[in-house]
């Protein structure tokens, strides 16, 4: 792969963790914490951030 080729759409996973990126993109949509989905997954917080920004925060639900 050359430098600037990226693996999706998203361009932020580059191929090196795609399994792990796909269980991130699940977990934060699930409404799950970036910090939750580092420690779930076994990566660090940036990484977790990094896979899951272009996804709108997750509504927190009034108790």
């Amino acid at each position: 792969m050359t430098r600037g080729d990226h693996s999706n759409s998203h361009g932020s996973c580059r191929g090196r963790k795609p399994e792990l990126h796909a269980q991130a993109l699940a977990l934060r949509r699930a409404g799950c914490p970036v910090g939750e989905i580092a420690e779930r997954l076994d990566v660090s917080k940036p990484a977790a951030y990094l896979w899951t920004r272009h996804l709108s925060e997750p509504t927190i639900a009034a108790a």
